[in-house]
C-alpha cells in the first residue's frame, strides 16, 4: 500500500478545512497525516503537544488579566467595608464594586458563549466535509451498509443532537449566569433555587441527549456491521463457486483489496478525529482556563470577606463548567460517529 492510494478520496474541500483551523501547524498537510497513519510516515506527537499547550497558556495569558482586575476590585472593596460602615460609603462601595465585577462577568460570559455556539457549528460543518470522504472510504473497504449509515448519522448529529444543545443547554447555561448576576447585584439568594434548578436541567438535558444518541449509533452500527458481514462472505463464496477455474484465487484476492481499503478508511478515520479535536481545541481551552481562573478568584475574593463577587464568581464557573461540558459532549459524540469508520467503536 503506497501513499498515492489516498488519491482515491477527495480530500479537496477537507484539505482546505485543515489549512483553516491551521493544522498545518502540526508540521504536516492533511495528506502527509494520512500517510503517516497509514505507516508510510514517521509520526511524531511533538507537535501536537506544543498545540495543545499554546492552546493553554494562550488562554491563560489572555484571561489571567481581567481575573485580577476582578480580584483588584475586591480588595477595594473591602477596605471600603473596613474603613466605612455598611449602611453609608462601605453598602454603597460593595454595590459599586459588584456592579464592576458583575459587568466584566458578563463580559466573559457572553464571549464564552458565543465561543460556544461558533464551537458547535464549526462541528457540523466539518462533519458536512469529513462525512463524504469517510462514507466513500468505508464503502471502499466492503462496509457499504455502514458507509450507507454514516451520512444519516451525520445529519442527525447536525441537525438534531447539536440542535438540542445550542436551542436549550447553551441558552440554560446563559441563564444561570444571568442568575448568578442578578444575585451578585441584589445582594440577596432569592435566585438561588433557580440557580440550581438549571444546573440540574443542563445536566440531565445533557445526559440524556448523550444516552439517545449511543443507543441509536447502536442500534444502526450493529445491524450495519452484521449486514456487511454476510454481504462480504456472500460475495467471495460467490466468486469462489460461480467463477470457472480461477473462482478460488479471485475470491481469495478480495481479501487482500479489502485489507489495502480499511488501511485507507482506518487513515481517514484517524484524520477525522485529528481535525475535530482542531476544530474545539481552542474553545474548550479557553473555557476550560476560564473556569479555573473564575473559581481561583473566588477563592481569593471569599479570603478577602467579599462575599458578593466571591458567590458571582463562583456560580459563573458553574456556568461556563456547563459551556464546556456540552461543546465536550457534542464533539465526543462526531468523534464516535467517525469512529465507526475505524471499526473501533464497539458497535
Amino acid at each position: 500500500m503506497n501513499a498515492a492510494d489516498i488519491s482515491t478520496l477527495d480530500i479537496g474541500a477537507w484539505s482546505e478545512l485543515w489549512n483553516s483551523l491551521n493544522g498545518q501547524s502540526l508540521g504536516f498537510t492533511l495528506k502527509e497525516l494520512m500517510e503517516r497513519f497509514m505507516g508510510t510516515g514517521a509520526m511524531d506527537a511533538e507537535g501536537i503537544w506544543q498545540r495543545l499547550i499554546a492552546a493553554i497558556t494562550g488562554a491563560l495569558k489572555q484571561n489571567m488579566l481581567s481575573y485580577i482586575a476582578i480580584i483588584a476590585v475586591a480588595f477595594i472593596c473591602a477596605i471600603v467595608g473596613i474603613i466605612s460602615a455598611e449602611d453609608g460609603a462601605g453598602g454603597a462601595g460593595a454595590l459599586v464594586c459588584a456592579a464592576i465585577g458583575t459587568s466584566a462577568a458578563a463580559a466573559k460570559l457572553s464571549v464564552l458563549i458565543a465561543s460556544a455556539y461558533g464551537a458547535m457549528d464549526s462541528l457540523c460543518s466539518c462533519m458536512e466535509l469529513i462525512a463524504p470522504v469517510l462514507s466513500a472510504a468505508i464503502a471502499a473497504s466492503g462496509e457499504a451498509a455502514s458507509s450507507a449509515a454514516l451520512s444519516p448519522l451525520a445529519a442527525f448529529l447536525s441537525g438534531t443532537v447539536a440542535g438540542v444543545f445550542k436551542s436549550t443547554v447553551l441558552p440554560l447555561c446563559a441563564g444561570a449566569g444571568v442568575c448568578a448576576m442578578l444575585s451578585a447585584l441584589t445582594g440577596e439568594e432569592k435566585l438561588s433555587k433557580l440557580f440550581k434548578l438549571i444546573k440540574s436541567l443542563i445536566r440531565w438535558l445533557s445526559g440524556a441527549v448523550f444516552t439517545l444518541y449511543f443507543a441509536t449509533v447502536g442500534i444502526w452500527g450493529i445491524g450495519a456491521r452484521s449486514s456487511d458481514s454476510v454481504a462480504v462472505k456472500t460475495a467471495k463464496y460467490a466468486i469462489d463457486k460461480g467463477v470457472p477455474i480461477v473462482g478460488g484465487a479471485v475470491s481469495g484476492t478480495v481479501d487482500t483489496v479489502l485489507e489495502g481499503a480499511s488501511l485507507i478508511k482506518n487513515s481517514a478515520g484517524l484524520a477525522a478525529l485529528v481535525t475535530l479535536a482542531l476544530v474545539v481545541l481552542s474553545p474548550l481551552a479557553s473555557m476550560a482556563c476560564n473556569a479555573v481562573c473564575a473559581r481561583g478568584t473566588a477563592a481569593v475574593c471569599s479570603a478577602l470577606g467579599d462575599a458578593r463577587i466571591s458567590t458571582l464568581m463562583e456560580r459563573v464557573a458553574d456556568a461556563i463548567n456547563g459551556l464546556f461540558a456540552s461543546v465536550l459532549a457534542v464533539a465526543a459524540m462526531f468523534m464516535a460517529t467517525c469512529a465507526l469508520a475505524l471499526g473501533t467503536a464497539g458497535l
